[in-house]
């Protein structure tokens, strides 16, 4: 008999290998739906060789390359947006600097941060936008293009029509992954608040049913959210 776990992808554009994994998973598991794992916590009932899937941000993937093998497969998951990326098609910022020249973000970062570049240069990128607030991170990709003329990329998510099929098939639950995807220690009271509630309540307008579920971006605790998030999540 297995532990219990709670499985995460983000994106996954192999279709042979993502089935490979979810068969390989159905054989060894018992895979239950957000609800089901809700109720089993509450429950207290015994969580032996149960399985949860989760998918973080609605990358193009997923409707593409996985829903077809849920929909195979008949395999229950989690699905955490944004509303906000959702509605306006534009991308979260880690989609954005995908393939951006690490050495001219570099350059923007120690200019706008007033630091010097030796001490950011053994950091990835992404790395050091985790640690930036989301204005932060705005004002240097909007420099980055700005500077280099690449302009903003097309979508990279699925589309609110995609969202709503999706939902309709009853085995994806969406839940709320804030409006922008900052990690929610670095932003301020209203900003952290704002980003918790406003992507629930926005959902729920879009989706027309209460929002149960929410993913903090990252998800580390202590590190990526603590008390604070957790207050005003609750």
């Amino acid at each position: 008999m297995s532990k219990s776990i709670v499985l995460y992808f983000h994106n996954e554009e192999n279709k042979l290998l993502f089935e490979r994994i979810i068969l390989a998973l159905k054989s060894r598991y018992r895979l239950v739906s957000a609800a089901q794992l809700e109720a089993l916590l509450l429950q207290k009932q015994d969580l032996k060789n149960v399985c949860h899937i989760t998918f973080d941000d609605g990358e193009r993937s997923f409707y593409d390359v996985v829903f077809p093998v849920l929909k195979k497969h008949n395999i229950p998951v989690s699905l955490f947006i944004s509303p906000e990326i959702i509605m306006s098609t534009k991308n979260f910022w880690f989609q954005e600097i995908r393939g951006y020249d690490a050495l001219v973000i570099k350059e923007i970062i120690a200019r706008q941060l007033k630091i010097s570049k030796q001490k950011i240069e053994k950091y990835t990128c992404q790395d050091i936008f985790k640690n930036l607030t989301f204005s932060e991170i705005n004002k240097v990709i909007h420099a980055y293009q700005q500077q280099t003329g690449c302009g903003q990329k097309p979508s990279l998510n699925i589309s609110l029509d995609e969202v709503l099929e999706v939902e309709r098939s009853g085995l994806v639950t969406i839940g709320a992954h804030t409006l922008h995807h900052p990690i929610l220690k670095n932003e301020n009271d209203s900003n952290c608040h704002t980003e918790i509630t406003k992507s629930i309540k926005d959902l729920e307008n879009i989706l027309q049913h209460p929002i149960k579920y929410f993913a903090y971006p990252n998800g580390r605790p202590g590190i990526d959210f603590g008390e604070r998030e957790i207050k005003y999540l609750k």
